[in-house]
């Protein structure tokens, strides 16, 4: 099946505390080629929180397929409070939904349902379950699975002599995991939302910007 072309935006945890990051957001992608544009909202605080604790514990190994899923959980509630705060923001899970959604409109992915119904999926199975992945890997996980043009990491800083995602996760940008779960994403890169000019970053090999309108085959549901 053939649907227009679809936009990962992965708005990151550390921008949750902005008082109108909604509205930053939003014009963020006002100003952007318009695609489908799925956003999945990080963590942010209740899941380095959690990471946290579970260090303190000394269980970094033990249970953390669970501690991974309820992460993800931490991340939809923060998706569903975003969601929430947008006019015809829509929360969408199944594939056929992300099809139908509006060109240049905004559908929240429900990371949890989602994982799970495609748990089998190359780009899901692949994704170890522990710390080294975070919702940027998982965005990237969901940017090959819904054959996405663009993924875009919508962040609270813009990496320091950096020339890919490898140097970016060295410096702690994305997670561990990241250079890894990207590989295969058409076109992927960083914004800092919390600098008013919306600063880009892209590794250095990147040297064109995404298609904007063409088709492109997602999964079956």
């Amino acid at each position: 099946m053939i649907a227009p072309a679809v936009r990962i935006v992965k708005l990151g945890g550390s921008l949750l505390d902005l008082a109108d990051v909604q509205q930053r957001l939003c014009r963020w992608v006002a100003d952007q080629p318009a695609m489908i544009n799925a956003v999945v909202v990080g963590g942010g605080a209740a899941v380095e929180s959690l990471r946290l604790r579970d260090r303190a514990d000394g269980s970094v190994h033990r249970d953390s397929a669970d501690l991974h899923w309820l992460a993800v959980r931490l991340m939809n509630r923060n998706m569903r409070r975003m969601a929430r705060g947008i006019p015809g923001a829509q929360t969408v899970w199944q594939v056929d939904a992300v099809r139908r959604a509006a060109r240049g409109g905004l559908v929240f992915l429900d990371s949890l349902r989602i994982l799970n119904r495609f748990d089998r999926s190359p780009h899901i199975s692949s994704l170890p379950w522990d710390w080294s992945v975070t919702s940027d890997s998982i965005a990237a996980a969901l940017a090959k699975l819904l054959a996405a043009t663009e993924l875009t990491l919508l962040k609270s800083t813009t990496p320091a002599d950096c020339r890919d995602w490898r140097d970016a996760a060295d410096q702690g940008y994305v997670d561990a995991y990241f250079p890894t779960a990207v590989d295969g994403v058409e076109f992927a890169y960083g914004v800092n939302l919390r600098d008013r000019s919306a600063a880009r970053w892209r590794p250095v090999s990147q040297t064109g910007p995404p298609a904007d309108s063409g088709p492109h085959a997602l999964p079956s549901p």
